[in-house]
């Protein structure tokens, strides 16, 4: 199959092996140019040579991300050697084993530069020009732990999950200048990275390697973990020219590692705001009526409306100040409805 995607120049970030070796392999076979960035230049060098074998342009750069102030340089010297970057693959390394809780406020802000605000950097620094052309492509690479949080990877399933939030709202902002950006979400991936997990916990847990790799390979659907191929191969297709009205998505690529399905449910708060300053809220997606007990009895507006206007037009007249608010799990947003008090205890005003 033709990807569509032979002469466009991607910058591979960490693409001197795991992941970004393997997500470089793939673009090279499609004809792109290939720029592997990564802390180690003998890494980068040996992804370079691979790439060479398959009669690839590419392109070795030594690259420390927590080095914000090389951004610009950088890229200049990439731009230099192969020109502007068409598709750029955020892929970072990550953060040692750590609980989410009593870690130093300078591991945090280490690592949160490294894999979060050097990503957000790169990437708009080849934005406009990837916007000038109608045509780009942002690929983040994150961890399953952002739909599923990983034990004992704290720093990691908070920062990437950062990551996801910042990738969604930009595909919104880029979308109609022909610039997708989406998330891939590795899971039990064959690497380097992944031995090392497996090393820590079965040292923390005083088990054998063998021992944590089988547990964790039983939950995998596929019975197996997966080949860094299959996952540059997935990565590649999303950089393509056939993916073009694919955007804001998250990919998982864990061979049936979690299963979920999202539900979509309303849910409504109610905030009340007491006379002697304090707020109070609450929140239901069943009931019809929401009863509180303050001294007195509110009925307050739940999912359906209350059983009768009267209903309604009380549980405004004795709440001095309510806000009501609807929440749609499928949007992942708070809509505010309406504010009931007692100037207004109408119908409309009251019913959601």
């Amino acid at each position: 199959m033709d990807l569509q995607i032979k002469n466009k120049i991607a910058l591979v970030l960490g693409g001197g092996g795991g992941l970004g070796g393997a997500i470089a392999l793939s673009l090279a076979k499609e004809g792109v140019k290939v720029a592997v960035a990564d802390i180690s230049i003998d890494a980068a060098e040996k992804t370079v040579n691979l790439l060479k074998e398959h009669g690839a342009q590419a392109y070795a750069i030594q690259w420390d991300l927590a080095r914000l102030e090389d951004i610009e340089t950088k890229i200049a010297t990439i731009e230099a050697e192969l020109g502007p970057v068409d598709i750029l693959v955020n892929n970072t390394g990550g953060p040692p084993p750590t609980t989410a809780h009593s870690q130093d406020a300078g591991v945090w802000s280490t690592h949160f530069q490294s894999m979060v605000v050097s990503v957000i950097k790169i990437t708009d620094r080849v934005l406009p020009g990837m916007r000038e052309r109608k045509w780009g492509r942002v690929i983040t690479s994150t961890s399953s732990g952002v739909v599923s949080p990983i034990p004992n990877l704290g720093i990691s399933n908070a920062l990437r999950l950062s990551l996801v939030g910042w990738s969604k709202t930009l595909a919104k902002e880029v979308g109609n200048d022909g610039v997708t950006v989406n998330i891939v979400l590795p899971g039990r991936i064959a690497t380097g990275r992944i031995t090392f997990l497996d090393e820590a916990k079965a040292k923390r847990e005083g088990r054998s390697v063998e021992e944590v790799s089988k547990e964790s390979t039983a939950a995998i659907a596929v019975g197996r973990y997966g080949d860094p191929k299959e996952y540059g191969d997935v990565v590649a297709f999303l950089a393509s020219g056939l993916a073009g009205y694919l955007t804001g998505s998250t990919v998982r690529i864990d061979g049936g590692l979690i299963s979920s399905l999202r539900e979509r449910r309303d849910y409504y708060a109610i905030i009340v705001h007491r006379a002697n300053g304090a707020t109070e809220a609450f929140a239901d997606r069943n009931a019809v009526c929401h009863v509180i007990e303050d001294g007195y009895t509110q009925y307050l507006a739940g999912r359906a409306g209350c059983a009768s206007r009267s209903e309604r037009s009380k549980g405004c007249r004795h709440s001095l100040h309510t806000s009501f608010y609807s929440y749609q799990s499928g949007s992942d947003s708070w809509w505010e409805h309406q504010d009931c008090n007692r100037r207004d205890a109408s119908r409309k005003h009251c019913r959601l």
